[in-house]
């Protein structure tokens, strides 16, 4: 993996970094015990992480959706490693109202439920640390 926006592993990791800042405590419970049952990198938690890594990598490098870098050096979004559904025209902008849609449907965020879990969960992992 290179340390690289145009580099389809740290696009897709970085993501990862993106949603635990989004999910705050209950990435564990809502995002990566998920993950482990998901159908590959379309599932749900997947394409969230895809969405948010595009968006920054958009907004910070001006990075579009398309399967390769350009010769002039831009970075491009690799779709068929990190797909982004719900309706994403890679032939347009990434911020395009269209494409600011789709990418925000791929948001997954915790409800209520998701909280009161992980913070079961951490005050059983915390008593039985101490």
């Amino acid at each position: 993996m290179n340390l690289s926006a145009g580099d389809p592993t740290f696009q897709h990791e970085y993501g990862r970094y993106l949603q635990s800042r989004a999910d705050g405590f209950t990435y564990l419970t809502f995002t990566a015990l998920p993950d482990l049952f998901s159908p590959g990198n379309g599932g749900p938690t997947e394409t969230d992480g895809n969405a948010r890594a595009l968006l920054y990598f958009n907004k910070h490098y001006g990075l579009q959706a398309t399967n390769a870098n350009s010769a002039s050096g831009t970075f491009g979004w690799y779709l068929l490693e990190n797909p982004i559904n719900d309706g994403y025209a890679p032939s347009s902008s990434a911020s395009s109202p269209r494409n600011q849609r789709a990418l925000e449907r791929n948001f997954r965020r915790p409800k209520f439920l998701d909280f009161s879990e992980a913070s079961s969960d951490f005050t059983l992992i915390s008593l039985m640390l101490f």
